[in-house]
């Protein structure tokens, strides 16, 4: 990851796309404070959720206008489940290495994966991709980088 972080930044990139695999659910203050700590710019979080009858789940947020994480929001879909924490974080981090290693080696965080802007542009700049776009200038790639908590979680 710190090469990626090199060749973003040597290649102008203020800010780059990150996902944040936590080692364990954060509890939603803590939660915001380490975004706020870390200067996360917050697209999507994923929260660990357990029913009353201990079965694990998962809810998906986005933050919105006023609210890191919206509660109404949260209420309406936990239907009767707990939150126990925020697990992973997607989004943008400035592309300064201080920073990023403040934020990959906090005790919190078991990954900070920068891959997503390399991967996409060695995709745009292959030649099988320009060959496509030739042919069809509507295609485009969405790269998608997993969190990694369900590995975590199945292993400790």
């Amino acid at each position: 990851m710190p090469q990626y972080l090199k060749s973003l930044h040597n290649k102008g990139y203020k800010k780059t796309p990150v996902v944040i695999t936590l080692n364990s659910p954060l509890k939603l203050n803590n939660f915001e404070e380490f975004v706020k700590d870390k200067n996360i710019e917050v697209e999507r979080f994923y929260i660990r959720t357990i029913d009353k009858n201990g079965n694990s789940g998962t809810i998906s947020g986005i933050p919105s206008e006023n609210d890191l994480v919206p509660k109404d929001k949260l209420k309406e879909f936990l239907n009767g489940a707990e939150v126990v924490g925020i697990y992973s974080i997607e989004g943008n981090i400035s592309t300064d290495e201080t920073a990023f290693n403040q934020l990959s080696k906090d005790n919190n965080v078991f990954l900070a994966d920068i891959s997503k802007k390399v991967i996409e542009e060695e995709v745009l700049n292959s030649i099988d991709f320009k060959k496509l776009k030739d042919k069809n200038e509507k295609i485009h790639i969405d790269v998608n980088i997993p969190n990694f908590y369900w590995f975590i979680e199945k292993n400790k």
